[in-house]
């Protein structure tokens, strides 16, 4: 509605000042202003998107007559981590991406919700979709060296999920790397499951963490950066996913 404003007042002036210089047309200011509005109005008409629950901005549809499209409504989910059955491990992964560097992350807890390894790697250049891939990859090769046999991988990414039964959807650079690793999974009892970014805070700030740092980092002992949230999910308290229904 502003820029639709904005360019019909140009458009308005450029087009008075025209019939002033070459026409000799008085503007009528008035007539302009209709003009502008009537433009407007149909611009605001043309569009499917939402309004915000701002006065002024619905004080200004108001004034332009354009039909008020009220926000959709918003959903509210708890998310909760969950430890693994008895005598499984779960390891939370996740991968984060910027313009000139990736990480991927992840993070081993029995069944008592005990650390048993938290690990990061700074990738160089890659997608987050890649970065998300070589975490589930790390976590694989790391379980298959400690000989754990009851495994349960929890990204959050639902396109890794779909990639364990779609092997179209891997990238040809990893591609070997990732069939090396489901050869391994064959050998051990294996589930892959899905979570929210919010139920996965711990794999997510263990990768955003090495982001400006270089090489592979392996934690034994739970790093101070991961406390909070480790406590958080380990009393079982939950997360809240908010979202447009």
């Amino acid at each position: 509605m502003i820029q639709a404003t904005i360019v019909n007042i140009f458009t308005s002036i450029w087009f008075s000042r025209n019939q002033s210089r070459f026409q000799d047309i008085k503007p009528n200011w008035k007539l302009a202003i209709n003009n502008i509005i009537s433009t407007v109005h149909l611009s605001g008409n043309n569009t499917s998107k939402v309004s915000n629950s701002s006065i002024r901005d619905l004080i200004t549809l108001k004034k332009f007559d354009v039909p008020i499209h009220p926000p959709k409504p918003i959903s509210i989910k708890e998310v909760f981590w969950s430890p693994p059955y008895f005598d499984w491990i779960k390891c939370n992964t996740d991968g984060a991406a910027t313009l000139t560097s990736s990480t991927c992350g992840g993070i081993f807890r029995d069944s008592n919700s005990n650390l048993l390894v938290c690990f990061a790697e700074n990738l160089g250049g890659g997608s987050a979709y890649l970065a998300e891939l070589s975490a589930v990859m790390k976590a694989t090769e790391y379980a298959s060296q400690r000989n754990w046999k009851n495994l349960c991988i929890e990204p959050e990414s639902s396109l890794v999920v779909m990639a364990f039964n779609n092997e179209s959807m891997m990238p040809c650079c990893i591609r070997n790397r990732w069939l090396n690793c489901k050869q391994l999974l064959y050998h051990m009892n294996f589930v892959v499951t899905h979570i929210y970014r919010k139920g996965n805070r711990c794999a997510d700030k263990s990768a955003s963490i090495v982001l400006d740092s270089n090489g592979v980092n392996f934690w034994l002992v739970l790093p101070g950066f991961l406390r909070e949230l480790f406590v958080h999910d380990r009393l079982g308290l939950p997360n809240f996913r908010v979202s447009n229904t």
